[in-house]
């Protein structure tokens, strides 16, 4: 089992599939509508049976959040304050309740990931390997660091590489 947490147009996903196979499964969580529109076509296109598509945010609890509505798909974000569209949000605990073990939890969310660290503690705790995206400008701009990113993820009990080296 894969989750693809801003899965984009499923690039990933897609990979994600082919590896799996029919036996796996794979969770594609994309909460912008028109991007999560390109991620539902793209699979339908390469018949990717496997894979569950998810228009929904991820974060700390359910609710709503602003995102940002650029013409640049890999570039959307939540938003503090300011013009954009509202998404819903879930928990990836809540979202993934019924996933048994996950072999890989890539995390890319612009910025969001700590967010969504925090609902996700029993994810986690049965997640043999995370690839999360560091961004720190994109981190900053929600009032977070890469330290906290990776606290958080060593508070989970997972071992942390930042590039080649482990910390």
């Amino acid at each position: 089992t894969v989750i693809d947490a801003g899965a984009n147009v499923g690039s990933l996903s897609l990979l994600a599939a082919t590896i799996v196979g029919v036996s796996g499964r794979v969770l594609a969580v994309e909460p912008h509508p028109r991007i999560f529109g390109f991620l539902r076509q793209n699979l339908a296109l390469n018949g990717a049976v496997t894979v569950q598509a998810e228009n929904t945010a991820l974060g700390a609890a359910q609710g709503e959040l602003c995102f940002s509505d650029t013409r640049s798909d890999d570039q959307n974000s939540v938003q503090r304050s300011g013009p954009g569209i509202k998404v819903p949000v879930t928990t990836l605990d809540l979202l993934a309740a019924e996933l048994a073990q996950i072999a890989l939890l890539k995390i890319d969310v612009e910025g969001f990931e700590i967010a969504v660290l925090h609902g996700a503690a029993g994810v986690l705790s049965r997640t043999a390997c995370v690839y999360c995206e560091s961004f720190e400008q994109n981190l900053q701009r929600l009032g977070w660091s890469t330290s906290d990113l990776i606290g958080k993820l060593e508070d989970a009990g997972l071992h942390v590489f930042t590039g080649i080296k482990a910390r």
